[in-house]
């Protein structure tokens, strides 16, 4: 864990930044809104694990950079937290 406060998950919906039209499978249009495609999407999000959502195809290398040093630092924490146990 870090020395940072984890972030409190909020209920409603979340303001995407960016956003993808939404189509049909068949290319054609949607019957639902973007806006209802987002708030879909974030429950789907919200009942998949990390190990999940990095599976899904060009997930990882998104939250890899995004999070890139955040996770080096969090990295490090592990490796001190096992060599103080070792000790």
């Amino acid at each position: 864990m870090t020395d940072k406060k984890k972030k409190k998950r909020s209920k409603t919906k979340p303001s995407l930044v960016k956003s993808v039209p939404v189509s049909a499978p068949s290319g054609g249009k949607s019957d639902v809104t973007q806006e209802e495609f987002d708030e879909a999407l974030v429950v789907l999000l919200d009942d998949m694990s990390g190990t999940e959502i990095l599976a899904t195809p060009g997930a990882y290398e998104v939250f890899s950079e995004a999070l890139n040093n955040e996770a080096i630092d969090l990295a490090k924490k592990f490796n001190e937290d096992r060599d103080d146990k070792d000790a």
